[in-house]
């Protein structure tokens, strides 16, 4: 970020990010979400890109309303795991599928593939979905002062139903503010809780992370009986009926260009230069 900083103050300099908020101290940051771009081409273009395997298994299922026989689908995949062993170990008691951390928990896509080293962020087939009513996992980015949504958030709020995944401190309020809605009945106020300061020598330990800790809480209460769980889905049937929509609904983020032309004229780029 200080070589950006640096950069900027002696030449035109954009920065292009995934990240969803203004970054303090840097100018002319570019905002773009190339992680809705895949995730609309590969469900509604049916074009695949980075990190995903066979169009076959990007599909846009309608809402089940019958009661689910489980409760949580929870991924884990082959990078961070371990930080993501902390949300693991946390919930694996939780019945459902806690698939990816190792080869032998993969949950095969759509089309019966396996191999971790080839889904990549494939998402499971559609049977472990109709089967359970909340999704959870670490987002790709959990501690920083801002927000980027991936396809762990994309793939699951697309197919409506809750997503209780951990991000960055006010994931949520982020994710509300960018159009997307919140299930009724769920207290979010740990997306308000500050991080503990990171120490770059010493591994990110999450059980001393209180945000992480009230996470927890939430996501164990909102699972633990399955029946007040069905009449809480029940009860946000348009919620999640809105989120789906956004499949349809929302445009692909594009870039202005004119976001990155600085209107430097050749003689001034030529006199700094």
């Amino acid at each position: 970020m200080e070589m950006i900083k640096h950069f900027q103050k002696i030449l035109p300099t954009s920065l292009l990010t995934i990240c969803k908020k203004p970054i303090t101290g840097l100018s002319n940051v570019v905002h773009f979400d190339f992680y809705w771009n895949q995730c609309k081409q590969a469900y509604l273009d049916k074009k695949i890109s980075l990190k995903q395997f066979g169009v076959q298994n990007f599909n846009q299922w309608p809402m089940l309303l019958d009661r689910r026989p489980l409760v949580l689908l929870s991924l884990y995949g082959r990078n961070n795991q371990d930080i993501k062993k902390h949300l693991y170990n946390a919930i694996n008691l939780v019945p459902g599928y806690h698939g990816g951390l190792t080869q032998e928990t993969v949950l095969p896509c759509e089309s019966g593939e396996t191999d971790r080293t080839r889904l990549t962020a494939t998402p499971p087939a559609r049977r472990f979905f109709d089967s359970t009513y909340v999704s959870a996992q670490m987002e790709s980015l959990i501690k920083s002062p801002n927000v980027i949504f991936s396809e762990k958030t994309y793939d699951h709020l697309i197919q409506g139903r809750f997503v209780l995944n951990f991000g960055p401190k006010h994931y949520y309020r982020t994710l509300a503010e960018d159009g997307w809605k919140l299930p009724i009945g769920i207290d979010f106020g740990w997306d308000n809780i500050e991080d503990q300061p990171i120490d770059e020598n010493v591994a990110i330990n999450m059980l001393g992370e209180p945000r992480f800790n009230k996470y927890i809480e939430c996501l164990i209460k909102l699972t633990s009986d399955r029946d007040t769980l069905h009449e809480l889905f029940m009860a946000n049937t348009d919620v999640f009926a809105h989120n789906q929509q956004q499949l349809h609904q929302r445009p692909y983020n594009i870039i202005n260009l004119e976001q990155l032309d600085h209107k430097y004229s050749c003689n001034k780029m030529w006199r700094m230069l």
